[in-house]
């Protein structure tokens, strides 16, 4: 197929913009990391551009590695004071290329999550949702280590907090996948409506604002010295900062709650919009909590942990399994109304009238013929 030749292209320039582009300072001899991880997607992109028969689980690797490799480019945000000026511009190629790699091969996930089947839209969108609860849980945890008189800010503490945001950055990114998946399906024939569209135009709108916050957040960062500047220097804090979550729970909002038509009114119905609430509710917390610790929360209460990061961003995690629930509640009375209704193709029940009909069959073919 052309999208594979496309996806291992992508994933090929995105690890040489990465081992080329940042080479001449010597980065990738800081972080032996991103050396192994991008030189493994540049010959992962080789055998999908080349559509061998592996190429869905290296894509899936390719995943796991770029997110990996790319994550230290993270870090030279919040130490570009050492680095001097060209870490900027270098910290941004980085995150250039791993961009571009992770599109690539989520393009090349995404073919292969579509396929030629067709299944039930309750299916994706609760696997979809139950992938992003336990990404925003691992978020949860992790923040949890750093609540005010809590934190004991050791190497432990940092290696495993680094661990679980790297845990639920991969959750997330294979969800994102397979809500594209359900977005771009078109279940039953007849199904592209207007609201559909609108659906994939919000996955869309969350993609794109994810990118750009974490290209254009850390610029304000520098300037005004704010929570993502210190955190960034101490763990990959970038996913929990409001104006980075904040745009793609509000989207993914609007997507379960644009999609749940397809669950049966009632119960199933309900519990999905109770979990878009949800996830509207910590966007907008974490979003006014943003706008008011500039002038009155400092950075050390515990007002701050609970109103601008990390909590809303991992509170999300009870909208989306809230929502997950409801498709799998959805999912099961589908399942029951199927096996309760009866197949098109099943015998109809013997009764003295058919048994008596079925025999004549022959013999009022002959009575047509004699002129009856």
């Amino acid at each position: 197929m052309a999208s594979d030749r496309l996806a291992g292209t992508l994933m090929c320039a995105g690890a040489m913009i990465v081992l080329i582009g940042t080479a001449p300072i010597g980065l990738l001899l800081l972080f032996p990391l991103t050396l192994v991880s991008f030189s493994l997607v540049l010959l992962f992109g080789v055998y999908v551009a080349r559509r061998r028969p592996e190429g869905e689980i290296l894509a899936l690797a390719t995943l796991w590695f770029a997110t990996i490799g790319g994550l230290p480019f993270l870090w030279i945000f919040g130490f570009s004071y050492a680095y001097g000026w060209p870490a900027t511009p270098v910290g941004y190629l980085g995150l250039l290329g791993t961009t571009i790699a992770i599109f690539g091969a989520a393009l090349k996930v995404t073919t292969w999550q579509r396929g030629p089947t067709r299944q039930s839209p309750a299916r994706s969108f609760g696997r979809a949702a139950w992938l992003l609860g336990a990404g925003s849980f691992s978020f949860l945890l992790a923040g949890a280590m750093y609540y005010p008189g809590f934190s004991s800010r050791g190497y432990a503490q940092l290696l495993w907090s680094a661990l679980l945001v790297v845990v639920g950055l991969w959750l997330h990114l294979f969800a994102w996948i397979i809500l594209f998946a359900a977005t771009t399906n078109d279940f039953n024939e007849g199904m592209r409506t207007r609201r559909l569209k609108e659906g994939r135009f919000a996955w869309t709108v969350s993609v794109l604002s994810f990118v750009a916050a974490v290209f254009l957040v850390p610029l304000f960062s520098w300037a005004a010295r704010p929570s993502l500047y210190l955190l960034v220097s101490l763990v990959p804090a970038f996913p929990y900062h409001p104006a980075v979550f904040a745009p793609v729970v509000l989207c993914h909002a609007f997507i379960f709650n644009g999609y749940s038509r397809f669950l049966p009114e009632g119960l199933p119905r309900q519990i999905v919009r109770i979990g878009a609430l949800a996830l509207t509710v910590a966007a907008t917390v974490g979003l006014v909590g943003l706008l008011a610790s500039y002038e009155h929360l400092p950075m050390t209460s515990e007002a701050y942990w609970w109103t601008v990061l990390p909590f809303p961003a991992g509170s999300s995690a009870i909208g989306y399994w809230l929502v997950f629930f409801g498709w799998r509640r959805g999912a099961h009375l589908e399942q029951t109304d199927s096996d309760e209704r009866p197949s098109r193709n099943a015998e109809l029940p013997e009764s003295p009238i058919t048994a008596d009909l079925i025999p004549l069959d022959g013999d009022l073919r002959r009575m047509h013929r004699l002129g009856f």
